[in-house]
C-alpha cells in the first residue's frame, strides 16, 4: 500500500511553500529556490531545511543558497540548504486525508466466506462469523480518544475535497486528544477552528510548524466578534491544554488566542524566542476592552529569552489567583530583581496558588538572594533549580533546602527530613562564617537575618560575629536615600554604657553593628545581643537594659528606653533614622549622668 504523502498528487511548487523530503516526512524545510543550476541539467529545487539533516540522494551538497560561486538564494544559517529534484521533496497531505488513511483502512475487502465454499463445516462458520463481526463493527474512528499525527507531512487544505468538512465528525465524537506536531501547517486560524468543530477536544499540540502570522490578527479579531461578543453567546467548546512550542508566537499573541478558549488551563510557549511581555493586541485595538482570559492553572516558557524576572511576573499577574505552575528553564534571567514600582514590590504574594516553579538552566548569580525572592510565594512547595553558574547542583540543592522551610520537593526528588535537618545547619554555620570573615554583620540581607536566628534557636547554634572597629563619639550621618529595602531594615551600633564595657565580648568599648528588620521585637533584640555581642548568658534577658539614641534631620539628638519588650523597634524608632545607637547595661546596676550622654535619668 502507497502512503498518505504518495496517495495524492503533490500540488504545484512555489517559492516560500513548506515541503518534507519524500519518504522522511520529519525533514521539514521551505521552498527557496526553483530553477536550473549550473553546469547541470533540468530544474532543481532549493530548499532551506529545518535542521541541518537532507536527503541523501540526489543532494549537491549542503550550503547558504550559493553553489560552485553562484548565488540562486540566501539562506539564513550556513549549511542548512540542498538543492534537490522535484521527485524528492513532497507538499504532504491534507488533514482529512491523514485521518481516513490511518483510521478507516479498517473496511473489510473480499467476498464472505460461506459464499465462496458449499462445505459449512465448523473452520467456514467460524470464518463467516468473523466477517460479518469486522463487516458490522463501527470505525476505528468512532472510538479512539487520542489521535497522533506527529511528523505526517500534514499541510494546508487546499481543495475542497480534503477539507476537514468532508470528514464525518460524529466519528470524532470521543477525541479529546489531537496532536498534529512538526507537519507542514501554515494556516493557524484554520487549525484553531478544530476546538469548535469538535467540542470533546481537551488538547491540541501544534508545535514546530511554521505558521504565516501576518494574516491571523485579522482572523483572530474576527473570530473574536463573532464567538465571543455575538449576542452574549457562549461557543460550546471544551480545550483544556494548548501546545504552541516552538512556533513564533509571542505573549501578547498568545494571550489573544486564549481569550477564544474559556476553559483552557495550560499554554506552552516553549522555544518560541520570548523576551519581551506586550500587553494584548486586542485590546489595543478596542476590540476587547477587558480581555477575558482564562484561568490558566500551568504555562511554559522555557527555552525563552527572558531576562526581566519583574515583567515576567506582572505579565502573568491576570492568572495570579489560579496559577499553579510554572516553568522558566533555560532563560536569561540573571537575578530574580524586586520591580522598581513600590506598588510591585511584593507581587509574588498575589500568586496564591503557585506551588511548582522551574528555574532549571539559568545564569542567576546570586542563590541566596533568588532563594530569599521565592520565599515570597505563599504555596510554593515545589523547585527546580540545578545548572546554575558557580555553584554545584549538590550545594544548590542544600542551599535551597535551607532557605525554603515550605519547599517538599526540589529537582522532582523529595526532600528528607535528616536531608533538610543537615542543609539548616550548614546554613546557619555558613553565615557564621560569613560574619566572622567579613567583620560586619550589615552585610546580610533583610531575609538572612532572621532565618539566621530561627535556625540558630532551632538547633543551639550561637551566632558569632566579629566586633567593627569604629570610635564611640562618631556620629552617623550623610544618609542615602533609603529604598523599599533599607525601609524596612534598622541599622543599629551597640556600644556598653561608659563604664561597662565588661558587657561586651571584646576589651574595648567599641561599637557592635547590627542590621535588623523594623518588625523586630525589644525582647528578639535582647535576645540577639547576647548571643552576638554579650558576655552574658542567655537566661539574663530580663535583666538587661536597652536605651536608643538617633538623631535626624531638624530633630537634635532624642533618647528613649526600651523597656516594652513587646513592642517593634519600627514604632519606636522614627522611618528617617535608620542608624540607632543602642546603650546597654545590666538593670541591677546604677545609672549615673555621662556628660558624653544627653538624657536625663529616668525615674522609677
Amino acid at each position: 500500500m502507497m502512503s498518505a504523502s504518495e496517495e495524492i498528487p503533490s500540488t504545484p511548487l512555489h517559492v516560500g511553500q513548506r515541503v518534507h523530503a519524500r519518504r522522511a516526512p520529519e525533514q521539514r524545510g521551505t521552498i527557496r529556490y526553483l530553477g536550473p543550476i549550473e553546469s547541470t541539467r533540468g530544474e532543481w529545487v532549493g530548499v532551506e531545511w529545518d535542521r541541518d539533516v537532507a536527503p541523501r540522494r540526489g543532494v549537491l551538497q549542503m550550503h547558504d543558497g550559493s553553489v560552485k560561486g553562484v548565488r540562486y538564494f540566501q539562506a539564513s544559517r550556513a549549511a542548512s540548504s540542498t538543492c534537490v529534484r522535484k521527485s524528492m521533496v513532497s507538499t504532504g497531505v491534507a488533514l482529512a486525508h491523514a485521518l481516513r488513511s490511518k483510521y478507516q483502512e479498517s473496511q473489510v475487502s473480499g467476498p464472505n466466506p460461506s459464499a465462496q465454499s458449499n462445505d459449512m463445516g465448523p473452520d467456514i462458520v467460524l470464518q463467516s462469523v468473523e466477517y460479518e463481526l469486522r463487516r458490522t463493527a463501527p470505525s476505528k474512528l468512532e472510538c479512539v480518544q487520542s489521535i497522533v499525527l506527529s511528523k505526517s507531512g500534514i499541510r494546508d487544505t487546499v481543495d475542497e475535497q480534503n477539507s476537514l468538512e468532508h470528514v464525518d465528525l460524529d466519528s470524532l465524537r470521543s477525541l479529546k486528544e489531537l496532536d498534529v506536531s512538526k507537519n507542514l501547517l501554515t494556516d493557524l486560524g484554520r487549525i484553531l477552528e478544530l476546538p469548535f468543530q469538535l467540542p470533546s477536544l481537551e488538547k491540541l499540540n501544534l508545535s514546530s510548524n511554521e505558521f504565516d502570522l501576518s494574516r491571523f490578527s485579522s482572523w483572530l479579531a474576527e473570530r473574536q466578534r463573532q464567538h465571543l461578543r455575538h449576542d452574549g453567546k457562549k461557543v460550546a467548546c471544551g480545550l483544556r491544554s494548548l501546545i504552541l512550542n516552538q512556533t513564533g508566537i509571542d505573549w501578547r499573541l498568545a494571550c489573544d488566542i486564549c481569550t477564544l478558549f474559556p476553559t483552557l488551563e495550560e499554554v506552552h510557549l516553549h522555544g518560541n524566542g520570548i523576551c519581551l511581555f506586550q500587553n494584548s493586541d486586542l485590546s489595543e485595538k478596542g476590540i476587547l476592552k477587558t480581555p477575558r482570559l482564562p484561568p490558566l492553572q500551568l504555562v511554559d516558557l522555557s527555552e525563552n529569552s527572558i531576562s526581566d524576572w519583574p515583567a515576567c511576573l506582572q505579565a502573568l499577574a491576570p492568572f495570579a489567583s489560579t496559577l499553579e505552575e510554572l516553568y522558566l528553564s533555560k532563560n536569561d534571567l540573571e537575578k530574580l530583581a524586586e520591580s522598581s514600582n513600590a506598588d510591585e514590590s511584593t507581587i509574588e504574594k498575589r500568586f496564591m496558588t503557585l506551588k511548582n516553579i522551574d528555574l532549571v538552566s539559568n545564569p542567576i548569580t546570586s542563590p541566596a538572594d533568588a532563594f530569599n525572592r521565592l520565599r515570597r510565594f505563599p504555596a510554593l512547595t515545589e523547585l527546580a533549580a540545578r545548572e546554575w553558574p558557580g555553584v554545584s547542583d549538590a550545594a544548590l540543592r542544600c542551599e535551597c533546602i535551607a532557605r525554603l522551610d515550605a519547599v517538599r520537593t526540589v529537582n522532582h526528588s523529595i526532600v528528607l527530613n535528616d536531608e533538610r535537618i543537615y542543609a539548616e545547619k550548614q546554613l546557619v554555620r555558613q553565615i557564621q562564617q560569613a560574619l566572622i570573615q567579613n567583620d560586619d554583620v550589615a552585610l546580610l540581607c533583610a531575609a538572612d537575618l532572621p532565618r539566621a536566628i530561627q535556625l540558630a534557636e532551632r538547633y543551639g547554634i550561637p551566632l558569632e560575629t566579629a566586633v567593627s572597629a569604629r570610635t564611640p563619639g562618631d556620629k552617623l550621618t550623610g544618609l542615602a536615600p533609603l529604598g523599599a529595602l533599607e525601609r524596612a531594615m534598622l541599622h543599629c551600633s551597640v556600644d556598653a554604657l561608659p563604664g561597662h564595657g565588661a558587657l561586651l565580648r571584646t576589651s574595648e568599648s567599641s561599637l557592635v553593628s547590627l542590621r535588623v528588620p523594623r518588625s523586630t521585637l525589644v525582647l528578639k533584640m535582647k535576645q540577639l545581643l547576647l548571643q552576638v555581642a554579650l558576655n552574658m548568658p542567655l537566661d539574663r534577658a530580663v535583666s538587661l537594659r536597652m536605651k536608643a539614641l538617633w538623631s535626624h534631620e531638624g530633630v537634635s539628638e532624642a533618647t528613649l528606653d526600651l523597656d516594652d519588650e513587646m513592642m517593634p523597634l519600627g514604632e519606636i524608632i522614627p522611618t528617617s533614622c535608620p542608624h540607632t545607637r543602642i546603650l546597654v547595661w545590666q538593670e541591677d546596676e546604677d545609672l549615673s549622668l555621662d556628660p558624653h550622654i544627653s538624657w536625663k535619668k529616668k525615674e522609677r
